[in-house]
């Protein structure tokens, strides 16, 4: 049997549910990239007025994402959700802050 993509980025969200922290390096490496794709169109979606880059938007979402320890991660697009939410708030919160 051949594990997908998917399939690892499920499995990884349960073992890092679990209080295995070891496997939060591999899960980042396999979410980043889509997570930044995701901030890439939230931030091109304002116009261009902002000062955030899709980078650091990704990384104050991810730390964010880290400290939800009561999160029951269903799967990858649960996770995803969640993650695309978090991305929105730290958008909002620099808005308001600007």
């Amino acid at each position: 049997m051949t594990s997908t993509p998917d399939a690892s980025i499920t499995s990884l969200l349960a073992q890092w549910k679990d209080g295995d922290r070891h496997v939060e390096n591999q899960l980042a490496s396999l979410v980043y990239p889509v997570l930044r794709d995701i901030a890439r169109g939230q931030v091109l979606g304002r116009g261009g007025v902002l000062t955030l880059r899709p980078t650091e938007l990704v990384s104050e979402a991810y730390e964010r994402i880290a400290d939800q320890r009561s999160v029951d991660w269903q799967n990858r697009d649960h996770f995803y959700a969640i993650a695309a939410t978090m991305l929105r708030r730290v958008l909002t919160d620099h808005i308001r802050r600007r």
